[in-house]
């Protein structure tokens, strides 16, 4: 008797205690060869490739560091239309995603509104209000005195653009029209944008 080892052993033999292989028994390829592997990714990337080239506009981003911002544009309170492309490049931008109730937001905006004053030159803040009305922005602005732009997302979108999900938000935007931070509190507002103008073409 002989012992004959195929994919699943299943004829087998003994003779005089040798091991024989069947060499008709042709064995079964693993799966991760690198054919089958191959194969195998494949058929799972194509789909997500194509997934990512067919997504529509205007689906929410994770927006990071060293990524490039969503463009959009949008009025502020008294009527002026912004477009992000149009300012990335020429300055230093901060983008504030506010609400007139955030009372975390408040400290900060006033700081903004004085780092602004002082650095008109190099920075220009934006602030993104989302889905409040322009009267109730405008009384805000006047209370707060704050003299940036701030834009109406009277809708949302933006801020979804952005996948913002609490107040505040803020991106600090270089001039290479990179994401230079993405932070919620501000601790040193003076010290972020002075190393995002360290972007600036020599």
């Amino acid at each position: 008797m002989r012992l004959v080892l195929g994919p699943r052993a299943a004829s087998q033999s003994r003779s005089g205690g040798n091991l024989v292989v069947d060499p008709e028994v042709k064995p079964e390829r693993p799966f991760c060869s690198n054919l089958g592997m191959m194969r195998f990714f494949t058929r799972l990337a194509l789909p997500a490739c194509l997934i990512a080239l067919c997504a529509p506009p205007g689906l929410p981003v994770n927006v990071q560091a060293h990524m490039t911002p969503p463009d959009f544009h949008a009025a502020d309170a008294q009527g002026q239309t912004y477009r992000l492309s149009d300012v990335i490049g020429k300055k230093v931008v901060l983008l504030a995603f506010m609400t007139t109730w955030c009372g975390d937001c408040r400290p900060e905006l006033h700081e903004m509104s004085d780092y602004y004053e002082a650095h008109k030159s190099d920075v220009i803040v934006l602030g993104v209000d989302t889905q409040e009305s322009t009267s109730k922005v405008k009384a805000f602005i006047d209370q707060m005195r704050l003299t940036f732009p701030v834009l109406s997302d009277a809708d949302g979108s933006i801020t979804q653009l952005y996948n913002v999900k609490g107040w505040p938000t803020n991106f600090i935007i270089g001039y290479d029209g990179k994401v230079f931070t993405r932070i919620n509190k501000i601790a040193d507002l003076n010290g972020l944008i002075s190393r995002a103008l360290e972007t600036r073409p020599k």
